[in-house]
């Protein structure tokens, strides 16, 4: 058994502990499913630091069970940067902890999800499912926003993974799809986008 799994036992009964910080300690799937279950009965912890880790979209899941099955959950920040999370993964938790008969008794009111698999279309993505839920959470991805322009972006043709150059890419949208003129071809640099799971 993982020390992560160890350590969610053993907080299942916590009376004391609410600030516990597990940035950058390797946590998968199986470490966020032990923690979901200590977090469906755990009244004490307020703030988890998950950042950091491999928990990936299954494993957030696995704590959002955890916390909207709860009826006297305290919890009310979550870190999650660096988990290799997707919109898609980002929109199903939050769907778990604020539809449903629990989810107005949901106490999360701060999410931290910088640095995960959200590309600009994601981001616009989780907005709308944000609004659609009507909740009131601050989630720090959403800070972005104010420097995008979303009048630039309704116009926007989203190419992943992109196979060619940025001058095949132009020819083929104005001349092969007469699409009209393409004003600019962006090409995003970084590290690959990881599996989503």
């Amino acid at each position: 058994m993982s020390g992560a799994q160890e350590l969610a036992k053993s907080l299942v009964k916590n009376k004391s502990v609410k600030f516990l910080n597990l940035f950058n300690n390797k946590i998968g799937y199986d470490g966020a499913l032990e923690f979901g279950k200590t977090l469906s009965t755990n009244s004490t912890l307020e703030f988890i630091e998950f950042g950091h880790n491999r928990i990936r979209n299954k494993g957030l899941l696995a704590i959002g069970e955890g916390i909207s099955k709860n009826p006297n959950t305290s919890i009310s920040t979550l870190g999650l940067c660096f988990n290799f999370l997707s919109d898609d993964g980002i929109i199903d938790f939050l769907k778990q902890l604020f539809s449903g008969k629990q989810g107005s008794k949901c106490k999360v009111s701060s999410i931290y999800v910088k640095n995960n698999s959200v590309n600009e279309y994601g981001l616009f993505s989780l907005k709308r499912a944000y609004d659609g839920l009507n909740i009131k959470v601050n989630i720090d991805l959403f800070d972005k926003l104010k420097y995008l322009d979303t009048e630039k972006l309704d116009r926007t043709i989203w190419v992943h993974p992109l196979v060619t150059t940025r001058h095949e890419l132009k020819h083929f949208f104005e001349t092969t799809q007469k699409c009209g003129i393409v004003v600019d071809v962006r090409i995003r640099k970084g590290p690959k986008w990881p599996n989503r799971t």
